[in-house]
């Protein structure tokens, strides 16, 4: 595939449930799915500032927008409450890494980049691949197995940490952070949270 946003609206919700049955293995804990440190939640937000601190640090460091905006985003990130669970999520979600035919998505072929961390942090990934219109087909299917979790307490440090990972390349931060909230829960749904400083 080359834009996930091309599949017809069965597809998108086929694999709205897909990642929804994914989700639905809950772990207390957050790290490499395979071997390596298994980390409490509680230490989560905590270990992402440092991670921000880090990608600044060696990559970003004479970037004035990147590394201006570290210092809000890293006390965001403190400031979050420990995630409830963690689950399988592909921190590299991108419509390349999907084979379909016929209309459908037929395969995965890159998941080396799998981790296990809060699910919102792959719901963040996909608002970058669909739009409103995929989206809701999307999440029309990933509602049949699951809630959608509330994303908008941790959407700006979310998407903040994608963006220093370039999961979709070097994209303006103003424009990365002014992506449309595509999964935001609707009432009743998931978690009431308010954002940082809301």
């Amino acid at each position: 595939l080359t834009d996930l946003r091309a599949l017809p609206a069965a597809a998108l919700a086929d694999l709205g449930a897909a990642l929804a049955r994914v989700h639905r293995r809950r772990f207390d804990w957050w790290g490499a799915p395979f071997g390596g440190a298994r980390r409490p939640l509680a230490a989560f937000h905590a270990r992402l500032a440092a991670t921000l601190d880090a990608l600044v640090a060696r990559f970003f460091a004479r970037d004035a927008a990147l590394a201006g905006a570290l210092p809000a985003y890293r006390a965001a990130a403190l400031a979050l409450p420990a995630p409830e669970s963690a689950a399988l999520v592909m921190i590299d979600v991108d419509a390349t890494q999907f084979l379909a035919a016929g209309g459908r998505i037929t395969g995965l072929v890159d998941t080396d980049a799998y981790v296990v961390a809060p699910r919102a942090l792959d719901l963040i990934g996909y608002e970058y691949e669909l739009d409103a219109a995929s989206a809701a087909a999307f999440a029309e299917g990933y509602r049949t197995i699951l809630p959608l979790p509330d994303l908008r307490a941790v959407r700006p440090v979310y998407r903040y940490l994608y963006r220093l990972l370039e999961v979709q390349g070097a994209v303006p931060l103003e424009a990365w952070m002014a992506w449309p909230a595509l999964f935001d829960a609707h009432p009743g749904e998931g978690r009431v949270a308010h954002p940082p400083g809301g």
